[in-house]
């Protein structure tokens, strides 16, 4: 793969938990509001870049999430590519979660799981971090806020 090849993968936040890092990992308060009640992270073998909350069964919001988190992918890879420039040996992998007002804006975005190998992570994830916080994600039905995450893996 070429070294401007990043890869977006949708892996479960879940499967992110026995990844090493050398960075400490967010606190119990902010996993308490993704906790098992509310944060559903994505099935490892799915093909949408986030999950949450669904009324009903219902698949095509994860899909339209998925969808628009996709459709932003080059902001992430900006924050990557920047990064990496000063540090060529960083590669790595994040799961962002993030709370969604029913407006679609973001309340808050955390991240919950990442691995990273070379210098410059924490660059990566406050930039990620800062775009994502400017996102609006589609709305939805209900009244109250949505959990979601989605996994992003960046390679050399």
């Amino acid at each position: 793969m070429s070294k401007l090849t990043t890869l977006v993968q949708l892996t479960a936040a879940v499967a992110m938990v026995g990844c090493a890092s050398s960075q400490s990992g967010p606190t119990p308060a902010t996993l308490a509001l993704y906790d098992a009640n509310t944060y559903h992270p994505a099935a490892p073998a799915a093909p949408v870049a986030a999950h949450g909350n669904n009324s009903g069964g219902s698949s095509s919001g994860v899909t339209t999430i998925g969808d628009f988190v996709r459709s932003r992918n080059s902001q992430l890879q900006f924050c990557y590519e920047e990064t990496r420039a000063s540090s060529p040996s960083l590669a790595g992998s994040t799961t962002v979660g993030v709370l969604l007002a029913p407006d679609g804006s973001v309340t808050r975005a955390d991240v919950l799981r990442h691995s990273w190998e070379g210098r410059g992570a924490e660059q990566v994830e406050s930039c990620m971090l800062a775009k994502v916080r400017t996102w609006k994600f589609p709305a939805s039905d209900g009244s109250s806020p949505r959990p979601y995450s989605f996994s992003t893996v960046f390679t050399r």
